[in-house]
């Protein structure tokens, strides 16, 4: 007896947007590129605002609303732009 359990599942749409959603996105052209730029801003407006504001946590939300935005921006090169849509 194997300790493998064999079973077929379907795929329903909804699985399809999951899987769709989560997958690994591979860069391509000038995305790395943009990647780096955007890190490299985040980063330099998160020393402009360590640098201008006390600490606080007022401080902490700022920072980690910028770690978001710079989060999203990304996201919005790599969701958006699939390689000609091949994927």
């Amino acid at each position: 007896m194997s300790d493998t359990i064999e079973t077929e599942y379907v795929i329903t749409r909804d699985q399809h947007e999951v899987i769709k959603k989560w997958r690994h996105l591979h860069a391509h052209g000038d995305q790395t590129d943009r990647y780096i730029k955007l890190n490299q801003a985040t980063r330099a407006i998160a020393k402009l605002f360590m640098g201008l504001c006390p600490d606080s946590r007022d401080l902490t939300i700022a920072l980690d609303h910028l770690e978001d935005a710079r989060h999203w921006a990304t996201r919005a090169i790599s969701k958006n732009e699939l390689d000609n849509d091949k994927n």
